[in-house]
């Protein structure tokens, strides 16, 4: 699947399963991750090592309220995006894979 540009709010409130795998997602061109898992309560997000997020510009709130606790990003660079972003639960870390 490929995403357009603006990704934001795709799985808020997302309440159908707490196993979620992206890693079939394509977000090359994505710049708007906010509120992307804003609410959900997936607590296992699998595959987020392969989220492209060299082109994300707002990752505002992208987790806020998420039930997740522990993920993975592809790289460093990516960790530190994901783990810096707005109202991220204190809870959730990301780790290199």
């Amino acid at each position: 699947m490929v995403l357009r540009p603006d990704a934001s709010h795709m799985f808020q409130n997302y309440d159908k399963t707490t196993i979620l795998d992206v890693s079939n997602i394509d977000t090359l061109n994505v710049t708007n991750m906010s509120n992307m898992f804003c609410n959900a309560t997936i607590t296992n997000m699998v595959g987020l090592d392969k989220i492209d997020t060299s082109k994300v510009i707002n990752m505002s709130d992208m987790f806020k309220n998420s039930k997740a606790t522990t993920s993975y990003s592809g790289i460093q660079a990516d960790a530190d995006k994901f783990n810096v972003s707005s109202n991220k639960p204190s809870t959730l870390t990301f780790k290199v894979k």
